[in-house]
C-alpha cells in the first residue's frame, strides 16, 4: 500500500509534534517514509496506526472527519468512480477492483426491481474493531460517491452494520443518516432506479486513463498483498511467537510457497516477525515496564542480550 492514508491521517490528526509521534508509535513508519512516494506500508502497519488513533483521538475518529474519506483520497480508483458514466459502472468497478483501497474486502451485489444491496464481506482474519473502522470509512466514501453521481445528497441510502451498536452511534448516524446495527450483514441499500442515472461528472477520457492505472494497481495487489495481511494478523493476535511452518500450515500453503509469495511482496517472514516483536516491545515499555529482562522474557527472547541485539537492529533500521 502507498503511504497516502498514513500521510493524510498524520497530517489531519497529528496537529502537534507530540500527537504525530504518538500516532506513528510502533508503526515503523517515520516522516521520511511519508514523504517518499515510492515507500510502501503494510496492512499491519495501517492497523497499528488505527489502534493508535483509537487510543489517542477516540474510537469516533473516522466519523469525526468524514471529508477524509471522499473519492479524491482514493487515487486512480477515486477518479474512476467520479468520472464513470453511471452508478452501475461505478459498482462494477467497485466489485471487481475495490480491493485496491481495501485489500481485506470483497463486494457483491443483489438487485430487485425496487432496491439494490451492496454487501461488504471482510476477510475472516480481520478483528471486529478493524472491520468496524473500515466499514465506517467505506460507507462514508460510498455516500460521497453516490452524492457525486446523483448530483444531490443521497438521503435514501440505508447503511447496515452487522456489529452491535457502538458508544458513538449518534455520531455515525449524524454522518451517514439511516443506520442499522446488529444487522444480518454489512451492506448498503439504495433504490435500483439510481443505477441508470447518468453521472454529471462523466469524462470518457479521464475514466479510461484512470481505469488503466486501476488495472495496473489491481494486478500488483493480486500478486502479493492478501497473504502479507494475513500473516501480519496471525502474528499480531497470537499468544506467542509463530514459526514459519505453523503460519504456512494455518494458511494452507507450503513453506516454500509462503516464502516465495512474501518475497514477491518485498518482505520476508523474519521482517514481519521483527516488526511485530518491535511493536510489542514498545507497547510494554510505554506501559511502564522499564526492566528489559522482563520485557525480553515476555517477548520470548532466550536472554536479555538477545533482546538488546534486536533493539539495536531496530534502531539501525530506523536510522
Amino acid at each position: 500500500m502507498t503511504p497516502r492514508y498514513f500521510r493524510l491521517l498524520a497530517r489531519h490528526f497529528g496537529v502537534t509534534p507530540e500527537l504525530r509521534a504518538e500516532l506513528l508509535a510502533g508503526t515503523g513508519v517515520n516522516d521520511r517514509d511519508l514523504d517518499d512516494h515510492s515507500h510502501t506500508v503494510t496492512l499491519g502497519q495501517q492497523r497499528i496506526l488505527n489502534a493508535n488513533l483509537d487510543r489517542v483521538i477516540g474510537e469516533h475518529w473516522v466519523v469525526s472527519a468524514p471529508d477524509l474519506w471522499a473519492p479524491s483520497t482514493l487515487g486512480a480508483l477515486g477518479v474512476a468512480y467520479q468520472t464513470a458514466p453511471d452508478l452501475k459502472t461505478v459498482l462494477e468497478v467497485l466489485v471487481t477492483r475495490g480491493r485496491i483501497s481495501g485489500p481485506s474486502w470483497t463486494y457483491r451485489l443483489r438487485s430487485d426491481a425496487e432496491f439494490t444491496t451492496l454487501v461488504f464481506q471482510a476477510d475472516p482474519a480481520m478483528t471486529a474493531r478493524n472491520r468496524q473502522l473500515c466499514l465506517e470509512m467505506g460507507f462514508i466514501a460510498f455516500r460521497h460517491t453516490i452524492g457525486l453521481q446523483l448530483g444531490r445528497t443521497p438521503t435514501a441510502l440505508r447503511f447496515r452494520f452487522a456489529a452491535p451498536i457502538p458508544a458513538y452511534a449518534g455520531e455515525i448516524r449524524a454522518v451517514l443518516g439511516e443506520v442499522e446495527f446488529s444487522a444480518p450483514e454489512d451492506a448498503v441499500v439504495f433504490p435500483t432506479s439510481w443505477l441508470s442515472t447518468r453521472a454529471p461528472l462523466h469524462d470518457p477520457v479521464a475514466f479510461r486513463l484512470a481505469m488503466s492505472q486501476v488495472d495496473a494497481e489491481y494486478a500488483a495487489l493480486n500478486r502479493s498483498v492478501p497473504i502479507v495481511a494475513r500473516v501480519e494478523d496471525m502474528l499480531r493476535f497470537s499468544n506467542g511467537r509463530l514459526t514459519l511452518p505453523a503460519v504456512a500450515s494455518q494458511l494452507g500453503v507450503s513453506e516454500r510457497t509462503l516464502v516465495r509469495r512474501l518475497q514477491q511482496a518485498g518482505v520476508t517472514f523474519r521482517e514481519l516477525v521483527d516488526a511485530e516483536q518491535r511493536r510489542r516491545a514498545e507497547a510494554l515499555i510505554s506501559a511502564g515496564d522499564a526492566k528489559m529482562a522482563n520485557v525480553a522474557e515476555q517477548l520470548g527472547y532466550s536472554d536479555p542480550s538477545s533482546f538488546a541485539r534486536a533493539r539495536r537492529r531496530w534502531a539501525k533500521a530506523e536510522a
